[in-house]
């Protein structure tokens, strides 16, 4: 008697791949599954007639529903990764639209789009995996821990009736076919007791209702495998431990660790969890001869353990030809009680247990093998089995390798996807994300001749890449979407082309034509899938029969529209992220333009208010300023004390300076009107460079001029822009003052000709960042003191702005400084004039137009009367603006000339008026002192025009016929 080293047992053990299984049992499983067997319920009770093929089976589910767990889980990760980008760029993309106002009814459709983008990506994904409902149980094992699967039907099911009649044909061909007539384990014996134990522990469960019904008869038949198990490894030491056992009378268990070193229960606890088997089908192998406390340690259901102890004791002694009577073998009562049993029903209990078995047996035709006593005559099993063995895995061999290339397809496609999603960034160009998508159908779907197309509606035109062969590169071709239009139609050839006429091009009541296709279309040999992405088709892929691998089964062309819908959604994403990148362009543009306005508005106003004190002081300095002056002159005229002469002619020449000073406040607070003129500007500013020519060049600053041909006139005052001019020219001139260097001036158009422009650039020193917000501030210089009063530029903005244009500046230490001016053209004055001439002679055969003049000036009102009249209009007078709404009240009135400010009701308010109760009569504005914010508002009510005081009459008349003339 040898006891072997319990680490080499265990070595033995985990070096098992397969178990003996009953020679009787192959041949009848072997000849029904040769035969064609479909069935997988026939197939599971064939199966579960062995505890070999069950355990083999169970091991093969568990670790297929492992790796499918595992596969799951990264998918699901994936698609929570996908769904949280998706909607971090969904919420970027509706907080952009709410800021761009307009923009965002646009947004918000595009984060719909990109929401449903997400629910398809969802849907794809699962399409791909294929969709298979034990996913759901893969999960929930996932979750519970170790994967369980403890109903072979289950098992049967999830693996697929190829992979069990590979394992029933393996076992087949396996050397280890049960032996007979050895002194060892009595096979026939072991295999009526474990069949026996698993039904009536499947009646047991059945009967009390329990929640393991499933995993019980599994449990009762696999219960003792670990006898075979030491059968296999150490058969004579296992013969050894039998007939210790019966000689010395003791305890099977103890029998094989006094012989072998361990039990049969350790050692079918360790193949169980070294095939991984379930944890509750562990639990029983181990301990179902050890008492009751110790279920506690294992998770195993102790309902379970008891269901498997009661059926082994009622499986004691049964007969082998199962038609005599039988006594109920003695079980314990606790064990009955604990399971809800009565005494009768354990009677009961076992007479169904022997007919049970017997209908089962007889049902799978299982009678001969049982008369032939369920395994003698082995050899000539074997002889029966193998041959029909080695054809029918012949013939499972090509199906799988068929299967294998499927799945290498399958695995080809994930590749290709993945490797797209890879290469895809954001910011690429659509000509990139094109050719990575192109390249994605060319690898995924092994087509070797196909074109790819995607609708550019921007561009109103579908952009593709087509290939003739694997090895080339794709080549770009675009279609016009609109008929007539050239484009490489030519390149494609008349069979695409007539398929695209069909499906793709050309545009629909919704945009894009192609954009409705939904599902696959074959024409012939060419196969169209559409790229389908939040909810349309976003492109599309067209490939030739002949020249794919592509199963053109339901199946496969399903399989193909997933994966067209995956690079659509691709598509889609790159599409949504384009938009939300245009969209925070134009947020950053309009925050932009917003500042600069706002930045322009404050120093509006601080400019306004400092002018406003300006003026005050100015008009307040100047009478004691003349006094002063005067006095002195009068002295100095009468003194000859030379040196009371020099201190009396510094007091005029300073008077003088600060009466300048006090002029250009005047000019800064309340510039004078300009007198606008249609006028050449290239010959404008050549006219003061002349001037000023040769003191710079004596100064070293060499002058150039950049005149653009063909400028419409400006509208401006010639003299206000020569002021404006000599400003910047004085100031460059004192940056260049110490080197020299460059004065150059350029003319120009811009918005469309209806603004012209004037750059004066330098290249001194240039003007420092902090510097530069101030430079149009009153009295603010950077020059010495004594060098400049700091109200040039602040005059200069000033003349620009009653010019109704704008003056800025570009600068950089060290790199110059440029200002820009920039004032309306004259393009359309002639135009307006000719109208106005027109409305004239019409108005002498229309009858007399009534004009309603309001000014609080009654001189000026007089004029403007006489004036009227004496052009043959008719007029009526108002001092204010409540004597203006009586008139308009009770005589027809065909147009108001209007002063802003009046006593009582100022023109602001009756513009009101005129737009809510006189809406027919139009109006126009003629004031002296408004402000630029009152004349913009004037115009916002309705004004047609604008004049300032003083005005030359023509022009008012003009005004006043073209206004006339539009109503």
């Amino acid at each position: 008697m040898s006891t072997l080293k319990r680490g080499t047992l265990r070595q033995r053990i985990e070096a098992l791949e397969f178990l003996p299984v009953l020679p009787a049992v192959v041949k009848h499983v072997v000849s029904r599954s040769v035969a064609g067997l479909q069935d997988e319920k026939v197939l599971a009770r064939l199966v579960g007639l062995d505890p070999s093929l069950t355990a083999q089976v169970l091991r093969v589910a568990g670790t297929q529903l492992g790796a499918a767990s595992t596969q799951l889980g990264a998918a699901n990760a994936q698609l929570r990764a996908a769904g949280t980008q998706l909607g971090a760029a969904n919420a970027q993309l509706r907080a952009a639209g709410t800021q761009l106002g307009a923009a965002g009814t646009q947004l918000g459709a595009a984060g719909t789009q990109l929401g449903a983008a997400g629910t398809q990506f969802g849907a794809a994904n699962a399409q791909l995996w294929g969709g298979n409902a034990p996913f759901s149980s893969a999960d929930a094992a996932r979750r519970g821990g170790r994967t369980a699967v403890t109903r072979v039907e289950d098992a049967v099911s999830w693996i697929g009736l190829q992979q069990v009649r590979r394992i029933i044909l393996g076992a087949a061909l396996s050397p280890d076919i049960a032996r007979s007539g050895t002194r060892g384990l009595d096979f026939a014996g072991y295999w009526r007791h474990a069949l026996a134990c698993a039904t009536c522990a499947e009646s047991i469960a059945a009967r009390i209702g329990s929640a393991h019904a499933g995993a019980a008869y599994a449990a009762g038949l696999l219960h003792d495998v670990g006898k075979l198990v030491l059968d296999t490894i150490a058969p004579d030491d296992y013969a050894d431990a039998l007939d210790f056992m019966r000689m010395q009378n003791v305890f099977v268990l103890e029998a094989e660790r006094r012989t072998i070193g361990i039990d049969h229960a350790l050692a079918g606890k360790w193949l169980a969890e070294r095939w991984g088997l379930p944890e509750p089908l562990i639990g029983v192998i181990w301990l179902h001869h050890h008492p009751e406390e110790s279920f506690e340690s294992v998770a195993c259901p102790a309902e379970l353990m008891r269901i498997v102890r009661l059926a082994d004791a009622l499986s004691q002694g049964l007969p082998a030809d199962l038609t005599a009577k039988a006594a109920v073998p003695p079980v314990s009562e606790e064990l009955v009680a604990r399971l809800g049993l009565k005494p009768l029903a354990i009677r009961n209990l076992h007479d169904e247990l022997i007919k049970e078995i017997r209908l089962r047996v007889e049902e799978l035709g299982l009678d001969e093998a049982l008369e032939a006593g369920l395994g003698e005559g082995a050899p000539a099993a074997d002889r029966f089995a193998a041959p029909r063995a080695h054809a029918e895995l012949a013939a499972i061999n090509a199906l799988a390798d068929a299967e294998t290339e499927s799945l290498q397809r399958k695995v080809n496609r994930f590749r290709a996807l993945h490797e797209m999603n890879l290469k895809l960034r954001p910011g690429q160009s659509f000509k990139d994300v094109l050719r990575i998508i192109a390249d994605a159908v060319r690898q995924g779907l092994e087509v070797s001749q196909g074109l790819c197309l995607v609708a550019d509606p921007e561009e109103n035109q579908l952009r593709g890449k087509m290939w003739r062969s694997m090895r080339e590169p794709a080549s770009d071709f675009a279609l016009s979407l609109d008929d007539g239009e050239a484009d490489d139609r030519a390149n494609l050839g008349a069979r695409i082309v007539s398929v695209l006429e069909e499906v793709a091009l050309g545009r629909a009541e919704g945009g894009w034509a192609g954009a409705a296709l939904s599902d696959v279309v074959r024409r012939n040999d060419l196969v169209v899938v559409p790229m389908l992405g939040a909810g349309r088709s976003v492109g599309q892929i067209i490939f030739d029969v002949e020249a794919s691998t592509i199963e053109l089964s339901e199946e496969g062309l399903s399989e193909v529209l997933a994966f067209a819908g995956a690079c659509g959604l691709a598509l889609a994403r790159y599409q949504a992220e384009a938009l939300l990148v245009e969209r925070t362009e134009e947020l950053a543009t309009a925050i932009w333009k917003k500042e600069m306005a706002h930045q322009q508005l404050i120093r509006a106003e601080r400019l306004a208010s400092v002018g406003k004190m300006a003026a005050g002081a100015a008009h307040e300095i100047n009478n004691p300023l003349a006094v002063i002056s005067g006095r002195a002159q009068i002295l100095l005229s009468r003194t000859e004390d030379p040196e009371m002469a020099k201190a009396l002619d510094v007091i005029v020449r300073q008077s003088q300076r600060a009466s300048k000073i006090l002029t250009d406040l005047m000019q800064f607070a309340r510039p004078a009107l300009p007198k606008l003129e249609p006028t050449l500007v290239n010959v404008a500013v050549h006219e003061v460079v002349a001037m000023v020519w040769d003191r710079l060049d004596a100064k070293g600053i060499r002058v150039v001029e950049h005149f653009a041909e063909g400028l419409p006139r400006a509208l401006l005052d010639k003299r206000q822009i020569e002021q404006v001019l000599l400003n910047l020219i004085l100031n460059a001139e004192h940056a260049m003052r110490e080197s020299g260097g460059v004065l150059t001036f350029r003319t120009g158009a811009a918005d469309g000709r209806r603004l012209v422009t004037i750059q004066v650039a330098d290249t001194g020193h240039g003007i420092a960042p902090n510097v530069l917000p101030h430079i149009f501030e009153p009295f603010f210089t950077t020059k010495d003191e004594g060098e400049g009063t700091g109200l040039g530029l602040s005059v200069c903005h000033g003349i620009i702005e009653g010019h109704h244009g704008s003056i800025a500046v570009q600068s950089e230490v060290g790199e110059g400084a440029t200002f820009t001016v920039s004032m309306p053209s004259a393009t359309d004055l002639s135009r307006q004039l000719e109208r106005a001439a027109g409305a004239a002679a019409s108005e002498r055969d229309a009858g007399r137009p009534v004009i309603l003049v309001v000014d609080d000036d009654a001189d000026l009102l007089e004029v403007l009367k006489e004036t009227l009249l004496h052009r043959g209009y008719g007029v009526e007078t108002a001092a204010d603006g409540v004597e203006a709404i009586e008139v308009m009240s009770r005589a027809a009135v065909d147009l108001v000339l209007l002063d802003i400010r009046m006593p009582t009701l100022d023109g602001l308010a009756v513009l009101e008026q005129l737009r809510e109760r006189f809406t027919r009569i139009p109006a126009i504005v003629i004031t002296g002192l408004a402000s630029q914010e009152e004349v913009a508002e004037a115009l916002r009510l309705g004004a047609r025009s604008c004049l300032r005081k003083p005005f030359e009459i023509e022009r008012l008349l003009a005004e006043v016929r073209l206004v006339l003339s539009e109503k």
